[in-house]
Formats: structure tokens, sequence, C-alpha cells
């Protein structure tokens, strides 16, 4: 639970700002502590996981289907959809590097709850993107991924950050990765606020976190860190 005095302090500096999102002064800090905590490079913020998911899978441009193992999320199947991207059932993974009797993956989409080995093996033979969908799991969980370094591992790492998470930050999502071209494209996928560099992009998402998430982000990310719970 958020201690009221740091969330009324937080939430007076913003109003006196009057900058509410369009990556704010807010939204960068809790990205850049982020970053440092995941081990990645880059994090780019979004106001939920069902986007941060779904520009994951656009910003790989794929071209085939995905190989999702684990258990589908709530968010898998719209992403999917709205990338155009068709499934390639485990069960019909029979085989490396060709992956399957039929048709090569794309890209590896893996639940954080799944096995990441077989994750791993498979993007690695198929010399394919990896994407570990993290939404469905309590950030705590994170702690034993991020100590093997396996965020920065990743082709792209998906974090949410809803209600009753050890970091929470009213239902937002980051998109973590060490990929730099992959970072600037998802940033212009996003908007063209916090862009470094102009990427030609297909698609565009209004998905910019708000400086009211980035506050409470900020409050808890802080606070997880003080009480040893730290990735």
């Amino acid at each position: 639970m958020n201690n009221w005095t740091e969330v009324e302090q937080s939430f007076r500096e913003l109003f006196a700002r009057e900058w509410y999102t369009n990556h704010g002064p807010l939204a960068k800090a809790f990205e850049l502590a982020l970053s440092k905590q995941l081990g990645t490079e880059h994090a780019v913020c979004v106001v939920n996981p069902a986007i941060a998911l779904t520009m994951a899978l656009e910003v790989l441009q794929l071209e085939g289907p995905v190989a999702v193992l684990g258990k589908e999320t709530r968010h898998t199947r719209s992403a999917l959809h709205w990338s155009q991207a068709t499934v390639l059932e485990p069960q019909t993974l029979t085989a490396y590097p060709a992956a399957s009797a039929h048709q090569t993956p794309a890209a590896v989409l893996c639940n954080g709850t799944a096995p990441l080995g077989t994750a791993r093996e498979l993007a690695k033979e198929c010399a394919i993107p990896l994407v570990l969908d993290c939404t469905a799991i309590h950030a705590r969980d994170l702690q034993p991924l991020c100590k093997a370094n396996t965020p920065a591992q990743c082709d792209l790492l998906i974090l949410s950050f809803d209600r009753g998470q050890a970091i929470e930050a009213q239902g937002a999502a980051c998109i973590a990765t060490s990929n730099a071209e992959l970072a600037e494209a998802l940033r212009n996928i996003r908007s063209s606020y916090g862009t470094r560099a102009t990427v030609s992009v297909v698609k565009t998402a209004n998905g910019r976190m708000s400086e009211a998430q980035a506050a409470l982000g900020l409050i808890n990310l802080e606070r997880w860190v003080k009480n040893g719970v730290e990735v």
C-alpha cells in the first residue's frame, strides 16, 4: 500500500508542473530506474500490458507464425491478432533447427512461468527473437530471472505494473530490451514523445504512460529496493 504522504507530495509537484502525459519527467525517471533494476539498456513504458505486448510483437515485423510456449495470458490473443501473427502450437514443434515439420516460427513468445530453457533453445536454433511475457506473474517472481540476467538475454521482456504487484503503477507496463534499434522503434510506435531518433514504423499506438502512473511506479520501485526486494 502506498504511503499517503509520499503520494500527496508527488502529486502536488505533478499538478504544479501541469505536465500529465507525453513522456514527462516522471516517466523518464521511471524508465531509467527500471532499466537499471532489470539490467537492460532500455525500458519503454506504456499505459497498459495489452499495448506493451502488441507493440513488442509489432516492432519485430513478423513474417510467419509465432511459437507460443506456456499458458497464454489474457493479452496474448489480442496482441497476436493486432500484429496479424498466427500461432504455431507447441505440440507441433518437433525438431531443431527446423522446429516444425511444416514451418519455422518467426519468433518465440514465452510466458514467464513456462520453462525458459526450451524457449531459449528454440530461439537460438532457429535464429529468431525471444519475447518473454511476464505480464501474468508477480513482480517478485522476476527476482531469479533478473539475478540470472534473463531480461538482458531476451530480445524483449514485457512487465506489468498492475494493482497488487510489488511494483504497482496503476496498470501500466514496460517493454525492456538491450537492443537499441528495437527500443527506438518502440518509442516511435508509442508516439513522437520520448524518441531519440526518427524511425519509420508501419503503425503507431497512443499508449503513453501518464505522469500519475509513473509517480506511483517510482514510489513503489524505491520502496521495493529499500525493503531488500532488489532485483
